[in-house]
């Protein structure tokens, strides 16, 4: 009711960040209608403009929904397809060296890949500003995963396709190119990763 009473403040914002974005069961025809009344009346804010491009994105790859065709390109060079014809579960982890909180999800990422030996595809998606960088400070167990990084952070292609608000996140994809999981705490995620198996 707050939003729809003040939807020109910024007040009206954090309510729509803590009360409803936050909410994760929300109806999605909810969720774009509430940020829909926000954006017509802020048009110019570019924190909104910048969010519906996530938001959007995240409705079209939200759990349960199929996700689209996309390509990727890694930093060696390969392509990766995500979405169509692709019939292997993939756990997409988004994170950046800059965060400290991202390095659990590298180490992660590398004990899943000789785990699982190729049972489950381990994408990462880095939101680190220099790929030249990026590629320094990690170790040679880390490149050798597939990664993406074009230095463009928020504002790159494959963040905003995907609907990446946060990291270190996260999108589990099963066999049948459904997202099963988005976000799931760093406590949980070994486990909802080896699910992707069954």
């Amino acid at each position: 009711n707050f939003i729809k009473e003040h939807p020109q403040t910024l007040a009206a914002i954090a309510v729509f960040e803590q009360h409803i974005l936050a909410n994760s069961g929300r109806e999605k025809n909810d969720l774009k209608e509430t940020f829909e009344l926000l954006h017509k009346s802020q048009p110019n804010n570019p924190y909104l403009t910048r969010l519906a491009q996530q938001l959007y994105a995240e409705i079209q790859v939200g759990v349960g929904q199929k996700v689209p065709p996309i390509s990727l390109q890694t930093l060696s060079g390969d392509t990766i397809k995500l979405g169509g014809d692709k019939k292997r579960a993939t756990a997409i982890l988004c994170w950046a060296t800059w965060m400290e909180a991202s390095l659990q999800q590298s180490a992660l990422a590398q004990k899943m890949r000789k785990e699982l030996q190729g049972k489950v595809d381990i994408v990462v998606v880095s939101l680190d500003y220099n790929p030249i960088e990026f590629k320094q400070r990690l170790g040679a167990d880390t490149l050798s995963l597939p990664i993406v990084c074009d230095g463009r952070v928020w504002q790159s292609p494959v963040v905003q396709k995907l609907g990446v608000r946060s990291i270190p996140g996260n999108i589990l994809i099963d066999s049948n190119g459904l997202i099963t999981a988005r976000d799931i705490p760093q406590v949980d995620l070994e486990q909802k990763i080896r699910d992707l198996m069954k």
